[in-house]
């Protein structure tokens, strides 16, 4: 009769310790030094990293993302952290939309490839972990920045994103009617109307 009081107990601090696991998988920090990222929405948002992994700066591309980044601090944030604010930010001001499709574009930069690799899978995780919770539609393109002829140019020119010009340069290429002058004040949810039906047109 004695055993069955000790084996509640014995079980109690299973069913703990699994919990706690559970939680720290889900928060668990992922830190990827001297990483160079940008998220386009309309907001167009760059977020840099340090030494030891954590962000140093986050900083605006264009007025849209000065609106959102209003009175928030992500330095010595994780990415994990700063995605998660930023594309609950986007949604609180209306530049994701619950009733049409939108687009998130991720542009990345680290000296290590295999690490590259598995920031972007990070990034795209932790926006799918957001469009499973709120059951709104995106569409996540993702890209590398590679030294590419002009792109930089392009960019100042324009004042957008590296990001945002390699996917333009992209569409341009199937679309002869598009230009950089029009392009480069599309939202990210325009491009990707046009992306869409160019690929359903195929």
């Amino acid at each position: 009769m004695k055993k069955t009081p000790i084996l509640i107990i014995v079980l109690l601090f299973v069913l703990v310790g699994l919990v706690a696991c559970k939680e720290n998988s889900s928060s668990q920090r992922f830190l990827i030094k001297d990483a160079y990222i940008t998220i386009d929405i309309n907001p167009s948002i760059e977020i840099i990293t340090g030494e030891d992994g954590y962000i140093v700066q986050v900083n605006p591309l264009n007025q849209e993302a000065e609106v959102l980044l209003s009175g928030s601090n992500f330095v010595s944030k994780t990415i994990n952290e700063a995605i998660d604010e930023i594309i609950k930010l986007a949604a609180d001001l209306g530049y994701l939309d619950f009733t049409v499709e939108n687009a998130i574009l991720v542009t990345t930069l680290v000296d290590n490839p295999d690490e590259e690799d598995s920031l972007q899978a990070i990034i795209k995780k932790r926006i799918e972990a957001y469009i499973k919770d709120s059951k709104m539609r995106i569409n996540i393109y993702r890209t590398k920045l590679e030294n590419e002829e002009g792109l930089n140019e392009i960019s100042e020119q324009y004042n957008i994103s590296l990001g945002k010009a390699k996917l333009i340069t992209y569409a341009m290429t199937f679309d002869n009617t598009l230009s950089y002058e029009v392009a480069a004040l599309m939202n990210m949810r325009e491009l990707n109307q046009i992306i869409i039906l160019v690929l359903a047109l195929g």
